[in-house]
């Protein structure tokens, strides 16, 4: 006789994290476990279609917030320098994510695949041979340029990444198989007009082409456009050390229907034109106009790689950007300068976009839906090493809109400046005008629609990961480890003494059922702004997790273990010497009902709590404010 025995494993906050918070939980009355919000309950006030699973975890046990974070952390901190698992990585945050790295099968099938079509060592013409009949082109057109003469290891390399390509392109294809019409070039229409700024202004037109987005949106299998991408990294990762100088190359050129393949020397070369299908650069200080860009159905996929030198990238749009594509632009060595306006610097809307430089001291200027922003896809920007500056307006630094990820991932321990706002250079930057929204450094973002046309669309998964050293973070509304309408923000720094400015609703913040997280690793750190710092308002979750050192924290609203209106808000300082400087609003431990207290005598949110927690772990601490802790 046979038994059966079944077990279930349910994920719950770590012993460490209960210990800490129980007293707390005691002295209050609450539950053992502690306050939660009810997805049923939240849902009689906010509800939205493509919640992420992410999402019910947190909500439903709000203390797996700094293991989710830390451990999210590190496990991308770990992986930097392999994009692969990195990818992978943010769509199982994401609850849409494939593993095609298991079993480590598709770099060999694909290399076994290219040695049945052609026996020999010239892999690259076989791939490009394959691939030009595959797209109608020419199989081997006149006055091409030779193959066969470069190293094994070279041709195999970019043989292999062609091989990648043609399996992306079957992905995508599949991704887009139940687009509106069935028409993947439309698909990409609506796409681009989506991701340009200002197209979510007012009027019919925009309801319009909302709910196309929303059609789109429900037949798109981002899990397939996931696959391809993966595909194309997994490729990068196994051949990268492949990719050496050789003395004496002069440029080659092979044209396809979907873009040049380029092999460049070790020269100061000028790349222009339109987006490559793949570009080798093997060295030199180059100047790169538009990078790699997949943003129309005629240019699907691009890749460029930069093997060394110091390089200037611009573009108006591109530099791994992807709109029903997939873009990937690689540099692996020298001090490098990144200048774009809108799409750009890892971006993906409908695609996936990835910008990797693996070392040197980097600057990165862009305007919107740049450096890892992701809607409806992907979008990451990995950095290496180095001390590096990072300036956008909104929608950028870790930013994800519905059924997308973000992620701007910083493994160095330099010293680094992220500044995201309007007049990101000025002080401008700090202010509280409706209109000076950020949406950056950790943000989910959704469409709130219950104002407009009553569609709302939750957040995707906004992450900016920092591996340490003394930086500054500095941003407008809407920043900085924030959700909004179901969205997920995620901002975490490994260590260091660093610094926190801005305006409203942001370090730690979750506003309209959003949920957003910060968590710093240690050093003598500074959080100042408006409202936020662990703030949850209108039924969102916020934590702000400071692990060590002598902090100075400076709220002028609501924060800092504050609450309104049926939110959770979580302060947590572990340790240290710490002052805080709170001057209005609940905080430190306080809940305020609702704004307006005279609509809750018919209200169900009268029976629903409202929660403000805050614990300090220990040491010396300064309350020179109008408000002090909850005896």
């Amino acid at each position: 006789m046979t038994a059966l025995m079944l077990f279930c494993c349910t994920l719950t906050a770590e012993p460490a994290v209960l210990d800490a918070w129980a007293p707390v939980f005691a002295a209050q009355g609450l539950p053992p476990s502690g306050p939660s919000l009810n997805p049923v309950e939240v849902g009689q006030f906010h509800e939205a279609t493509h919640r992420r699973p992410l999402w019910d975890l947190l909500a439903g046990d709000p203390l797996m917030a700094p293991t989710v974070a830390e451990t999210g952390a590190a496990g991308f901190l770990r992986d930097a320098g392999s994009l692969a698992p990195t990818l992978e990585r943010l769509g199982q945050r994401l609850g849409l994510g494939v593993t095609r790295s298991l079993g480590g099968g598709v770099v060999a099938g694909l290399e076994a695949r290219l040695r049945e079509t052609r026996p020999g060592d010239d892999l690259l013409g076989t791939a490009l041979a394959r691939l030009r009949q595959a797209s109608g082109g020419e199989v081997l057109p006149p006055g091409d340029a030779p193959t066969d003469d470069l190293p094994p290891a070279l041709s195999r390399a970019m043989g292999l990444l062609l091989a990648a390509v043609e399996t992306t392109l079957d992905w995508r294809q599949r991704a887009f198989e139940q687009a509106p019409g069935g028409s993947l070039g439309g698909a990409v229409l609506d796409l681009r007009r989506f991701a340009l700024p200002g197209d979510e202004g007012p009027g019919p037109q925009t309801f319009v082409h909302q709910r196309r987005l929303d059609w789109l949106a429900a037949g798109l299998d981002i899990r397939a456009l996931h696959a391809g991408a993966v595909d194309l990294c997994l490729v990068f990762d196994a051949v990268r050390a492949d990719l050496q100088p050789v003395a004496g190359f002069q440029t080659r050129r092979w044209d396809t229907p979907l873009g040049a393949v380029i092999l460049a020397g070790d020269g100061d070369d000028t790349h222009l034109g339109d987006p490559p299908l793949l570009l080798v650069d093997l060295g030199g200080a180059d100047t790169y106009q538009g990078g790699a860009a997949a943003l129309e159905d005629r240019f699907p996929v691009s890749i460029v790689i930069d093997v060394a030198g110091a390089d200037t990238y611009q573009a108006t749009s591109g530099l791994g950007a992807a709109i029903g594509g997939v873009a990937l632009q690689i540099d692996l060595a020298g001090d490098d300068i990144y200048e774009a306006t809108d799409v750009a610097q890892g971006c993906g809307i409908g695609g996936v976009g990835l910008l990797y430089d693996a070392a040197g001291d980097d600057r990165y200027t862009a305007g919107v839906h740049a450096q890892g922003a992701g809607a409806y896809g992907y979008g990451l920007l990995i950095d290496g090493a180095g001390s590096d500056t990072y300036v956008a307006n909104k929608r950028a630094q870790g930013f994800g809109y519905t059924l997308g990820a973000g992620l701007l991932l910083d493994a160095g321990t330099g010293t680094d400046n992220y500044t995201a706002g309007p007049a990101p250079d000025s002080d401008a930057v700090l202010s509280r005008d409706p209109d000076a929204v950020a949406l950056a450094q950790g943000c989910g973002f959704g469409r709130r629609g219950d104002g407009t046309d009553g569609h709302s669309t939750a957040g995707g998964l906004g992450w900016l990961v920092d591996g340490g050293g003394n930086d500054s973070y500095t941003a407008s509304s809407l920043a900085q480890g924030v959700g909004y309408t179901f969205g997920l923000g995620f901002l975490t720094d490994a260590g260091g003494n660093d610094t926190y400015r801005g305006a409203d609703r942001r370090l730690g913040a979750g506003t309209q059922a959003g949920i957003g997280v910060v968590w710093d690793g240690g050093g003598t750190d500074r959080y100042s702004g408006e409202d936020g710092l662990g703030a949850g308002l209108d039924f969102g979750l916020g934590w702000l997790i400071d692990v060590a050192g002598n902090d100075r924290y400076e709220l002028g609203s609501v924060g800092l273990g504050g609450a309104v209106a049926n939110g959770l808000g979580f302060a947590w300082d572990l340790a240290g010497d710490d002052t805080y400087d709170a001057s209005g609003g609940p905080a430190l431990g306080r809940g305020e009902t609702a704004p307006r207290i005279e609509l809750l005598a018919v209200s169900l949110r009268r029976g629903l709590p409202t929660v403000g927690l805050w614990l300090d772990g220990g040491g010396r601490n300064e309350f020179p404010g109008e408000i002090g802790p909850v005896q």
